[in-house]
């Protein structure tokens, strides 16, 4: 009987220090440099994180696995969305391409224009030099 009324004290303590890991989130977030929310505690082992009071015991825990950054859990992309992505990709890309080709005419358009070529500019100083013999 005093068996059972210890293993249920027990278990209420694990559940209790299981449930209030906000601190050991806080510390995970600021040593992951993330936000509280993106940080993953293994739920199996939640005593043993809740047992972690310090940043290095917090480290520990992230080099084994039991703290993570859920960013980095990224589940494998499903291929109709995937496609999906590299179509709007080469889109973007190809208006990219065609505005880059587009400025390169404009400027090729406007540079004669603007500024003349070496040619030009000998013609403009020879009949400049004739405008001032004369």
């Amino acid at each position: 009987m005093a068996t059972a009324a210890t293993a249920s004290a027990t278990s209420n303590k694990i559940k209790r220090l299981g449930s209030n890991v906000s601190k050991q989130r806080r510390l995970a977030a600021s040593v992951l440099r993330t936000t509280r929310e993106r940080v993953w505690i293994d739920p199996t082992r939640l005593a043993e994180v809740a047992a972690d009071t310090g940043r290095q015991a917090i480290r520990q825990s992230i080099a084994i696995g039991l703290i993570k950054d859920r960013s980095t859990q990224q589940r494998p992309m499903p291929a109709h969305e995937r496609l999906a992505r590299n179509k709007r990709l080469r889109a973007v890309r190809e208006a990219t391409v065609l505005y880059r080709t587009q400025q390169l005419l404009q400027q090729q358009q406007q540079s004669p224009e603007s500024t003349p070529s070496p040619v030009d500019w000998q013609r403009m100083r020879s009949s400049e030099k004739e405008a001032e013999l004369v």
